[in-house]
């Protein structure tokens, strides 16, 4: 077997005023230049050819498509869902203000001939960040942008992929020290490895904010969504239909680890190609998260909703997830104790609160909405 691996990092660079100049007979006219301009990035290309002498046949019909057992292959692509190629670009408009973008390349090599072409993979991102006396806001649109809200909003599955210790896919990232990965896994019984964990893949226009002066001391922060996530396919009746979601969420951090949430998000498509029947499914939540002396409460409830054209009245249902946790060791009435960490969990999602987006999956709602 022959591979041949190519990794190619982008030159990155940045430019940074200098307050020393050489003489010039003319004087400078740039009175305030771009502070710093940095662009960066890289390539990926990974190929190999197989070839076996003598084959061991296989009684797996459906492991191969076409001939098979293949005494030759050629393969192209790690299988990895990162890009072939990234091009970053960032800067300052001035000191206040950041500007970006990542233009994304996907391999040309999968897929049928028609497909095999240098295409936008995850597409062009475009962000900004402005800090200001009144917080730090940012916006993102563009291509995906990997977001989560809360469980019973948006929010993703966080054991695909990740339910065994000792198990790694070749692509993996491996942790700068070895006994990260196991204290990871005791704590949340799950492996965070990149972005995308517990995210759901989203396109639009993204808003946030955070830093906020509240009343009492407190920190306020936000952040809002309006576009697709994987599920707002577009494509159920016609392409271009109207489908797509928005959603909001209000934080208030008031200290000491104690933390109050409001969470929105909604979804409608189209049914019909006149666009004159539409079906619809929102949440509406609290989310809590604080602690007395030194037992942990933590959770969400909040009321859904579905309405159709198939419906005359749209359904309401309740949905909620309360947890209390007490740490292994810990001082309590002047006692210092240790003991098994235990931690309850309560969940309930009635039939009618509807949400194929949140990290709790239905296969009856999930085809009811798909279909």
């Amino acid at each position: 077997m022959i591979f041949f691996i190519i990794s190619v990092p982008f030159l990155s660079f940045s430019q940074i005023d200098s307050s020393s100049t050489n003489f010039q007979s003319t004087p400078i006219t740039i009175k305030d230049p771009i502070s710093n301009i940095r662009m960066g990035g890289y390539f990926r290309f990974l190929g190999y050819i197989r070839n076996f002498q003598e084959m061991y046949d296989l009684d797996v019909p459906t492991y191969y498509s076409g001939e098979y057992p293949q005494s030759t292959t050629i393969g192209i692509g790690t299988g990895y869902r990162e890009p072939m190629m990234m091009l970053s670009i960032s800067g300052k408009a001035n000191k206040n203000v950041n500007i970006g973008t990542d233009l994304m390349l996907n391999s040309p090599f999968n897929g049928t001939f028609d497909n095999n072409s240098v295409s936008m993979y995850l597409g062009t991102n475009l962000y900004s960040t402005i800090n200001s006396d009144y917080g730090k806001f940012g916006v993102h649109a563009g291509g995906i942008k990997w977001y989560r809200q809360s469980k019973l909003t948006v929010w993703a599955e966080e054991g695909y992929l990740r339910y065994s210790l000792f198990e790694r896919a070749p692509y993996d990232p491996l942790s700068k020290e070895v006994s990260e990965r196991y204290s990871k896994y005791y704590d949340k019984g799950s492996i965070s490895q990149d972005l995308r964990f517990g995210n759901v893949a989203f396109q639009g226009v993204t808003l946030t904010g955070s830093g906020i002066e509240g009343p009492s001391s407190s920190t306020f922060s936000f952040q809002s969504i309006i576009g697709k996530t994987q599920h707002n396919i577009g494509e159920i009746v016609s392409f271009g239909k109207d489908d797509y979601c928005t959603g909001l969420r209000i934080n208030n951090d008031i200290g000491n680890g104690s933390n109050f949430a409001l969470n929105y998000f909604t979804s409608i498509t189209a049914t019909d190609s006149v666009k004159n029947n539409f079906r619809q499914f929102s949440i509406q939540s609290l989310e809590y998260d604080f602690k007395i002396r030194e037992v942990i409460f933590s959770g969400e409830f909040g009321l859904g909703s579905y309405k159709s054209y198939k419906i005359d009245e749209p359904t309401f249902g309740e949905a909620l997830i309360l947890n209390v946790s007490l740490p292994k060791a810990g001082f309590f009435d002047g006692i210092d104790y240790h003991m098994v960490p235990i931690k309850l969990q309560y969940s309930r999602i009635a039939p009618e609160a509807v949400n194929v987006n949140s990290s709790f999956k239905n296969t009856s709602v999930v085809e009811l909405v798909h279909s």
